[in-house]
C-alpha cells in the first residue's frame, strides 16, 4: 500500500508493508498436504517476487515488527526500512483490578485463521494432556469468533471450551492465570499478546509469535516450543503467582513504552517529515 509523501506528482513515495506474507505462504505450504502445499508454495515464491520488486519503486518502507525488518533487510534492497510498532489502547485493556485468579489458561483469536487454528490444535491436543496430568483443575479457555468445526471439537475433551464470538473478551480472561500465543506460524505483531500483557496477564508465547513485539523472554514474558516446554512455563505461572505477577507487571510497564500508539505516530510523523524534505528538496 504505497501513498505519496505529498500529493500525487510527488517524487517521494512511502510503502507501508503491513506484511511480509511470502514467508508465512511457505509456512502453510509445510502446514498442509499437496495439493495445497504446492499452491502456497508457488504462490510464496511469486509473492517474494512481487515484494522484492514494490521496495525498488519506493524511496522509503515502513514494518510494524522486528523480525519483518531484517527479514526485508535480507532482500539486499537500499531503499531504506523503519519499524513503526503496533500500539495497543492502553485505555481498553487496562490493568484489571481484583482478579480472581483460577488454573485457567486463555487463547483470544480469530477462529477460523489457519495459524489460530493450528496453534490451538496444537496446544490442545499435544501440550494440554501434559498440564492436566500435573494440575487436574485446569482450563483451556478458546476465545474467539467463527471457529471452525475442527475447534469445536476440541470442547470435547475434558477441561476445554470454546466460546465463539464474544462481544467484549474481557470478562473471558478476569480469572486467567496465562495466556498463551502457542502459534507455530506468525508473522508481524501478535495484538492478542499485548493486549494481554496490557491487562497484566501473564504470556507464554512461541518463539515465532514472540517475534512480533519489543519484549524479552523471562523478564517481560516466557516462550515456549515444545510441549514439554508450555507445560513447564504454565506450570510455573502456576506455581509461583507471585513471581508471574510480578513478571506481567515488568511487561506491562514495558509495552507501554514500546507499543504507545503515540509514540509510533511520532516515528510516522518523522518518516513523513523526512519525506517532505527531500520531495521539496528535488522540487526547487
Amino acid at each position: 500500500m504505497g501513498q505519496y509523501a505529498e500529493g500525487l506528482n510527488a517524487p517521494f513515495r512511502i510503502l507501508d508493508y503491513g506484511d511480509l506474507d511470502a514467508s508465512k505462504w511457505l509456512d502453510y505450504a509445510k502446514f498442509k498436504a499437496p495439493p495445497l502445499a504446492w499452491g502456497y508454495g508457488i504462490e510464496a515464491h511469486k509473492l517474494r517476487k512481487y515484494e522484492k520488486h514494490l521496495a525498488t519503486r519506493f524511496n522509503q518502507v515502513t514494518v510494524t515488527a522486528q523480525g519483518e525488518k531484517e527479514e526485508f533487510e535480507s532482500f539486499g534492497i537500499p531503499t531504506p526500512c523503519t519499524l513503526i510498532p503496533n500500539g495497543v489502547d492502553f485505555s481498553y485493556f487496562q490493568l484489571l483490578p481484583d482478579r480472581n485468579v483460577k488454573q485457567v489458561i486463555a487463547f483470544l483469536g480469530r477462529m477460523d485463521y489457519f495459524p489460530n487454528v493450528d496453534g490451538v490444535s496444537f496446544f490442545a491436543r499435544s501440550v494440554f494432556p501434559f498440564i492436566r496430568e500435573k494440575h487436574p483443575a485446569a482450563e483451556f479457555r478458546i476465545v474467539g469468533s467463527n471457529p471452525l468445526p475442527s475447534v469445536k471439537e476440541l470442547a470435547s475433551i475434558p477441561g476445554i471450551s470454546v466460546t465463539g464470538y464474544v462481544p467484549d473478551v474481557r470478562p473471558y480472561v478476569q480469572d486467567a492465570a496465562v495466556s498463551v500465543v502457542p502459534l507455530r506460524i506468525a508473522r508481524g505483531t501478535q495484538n492478542k499478546t499485548l493486549e494481554c500483557i496490557s491487562m497484566g496477564i501473564p504470556v507464554v508465547s512461541s518463539s515465532t509469535a514472540a517475534k512480533g513485539i519489543q519484549a524479552r523472554p523471562n523478564e517481560h514474558l516466557l516462550v515456549a516450543d515444545t510441549p514439554q516446554q508450555y507445560a513447564q512455563a504454565v506450570s510455573k505461572i502456576f506455581e509461583d503467582p507471585d513471581w508471574a505477577a510480578r513478571m506481567a507487571e515488568a511487561g506491562r510497564i514495558h509495552i507501554q513504552k514500546t507499543h504507545n500508539w503515540a509514540n509510533s505516530m511520532l516515528i510516522l510523523d518523522s518518516v513523513i517529515a523526512s519525506a517532505k524534505k527531500e520531495t521539496t528538496a528535488v522540487l526547487r
